[in-house]
C-alpha cells in the first residue's frame, strides 16, 4: 500500500542531453535538451529523494518504488522496491560509504 509520495522534476536547460543516474536500481536515464524528468516515488515507509545536481544522482529512499517520466510518458520504472537500511542510514550515505559513489 502506498502511503508516502515524493516528486522530483529535473529540468535539462542545456543544449545537450544530460545523464541522471537513479539509485540503488543501477539505472542510467538520459533526459533531452529543453527537457524535464518527471520522477515519481511512491512507498509504505516516509522518505523522500535524494538528488545531487553535480554528478546527476537521485536516491530513493527504503521501500521506495520509482517511475520516470518525459513528458506524460513513462520511460523507465523499477521492478523491485529500493532495500531498508538501519535507521539513521540514507541511501546516498550508504552508497557513499560502500565506495560506491561519490558524496
Amino acid at each position: 500500500m502506498t502511503e508516502f509520495a515524493d516528486v522530483l522534476n529535473i529540468e535539462n536547460t542545456a543544449n545537450t542531453p544530460k545523464l541522471v543516474f537513479i539509485e540503488p536500481w543501477i539505472e542510467e536515464l538520459t533526459v533531452p535538451a529543453g527537457s524535464i524528468l518527471k520522477i515519481i516515488g511512491e512507498s509504505s515507509i516516509a522518505g523522500t529523494f535524494e538528488y545531487d545536481r553535480d554528478t546527476g544522482t537521485v536516491w530513493g529512499w527504503p521501500g521506495s518504488n520509482v517511475t520516470a517520466f518525459i513528458g506524460d510518458r513513462a520511460i523507465w520504472a523499477s521492478e523491485m522496491e529500493c532495500p531498508g537500511l538501519p535507521n539513521g542510514v540514507t541511501l546516498r550515505s550508504f552508497t557513499g560509504t560502500m565506495g560506491w559513489q561519490d558524496t
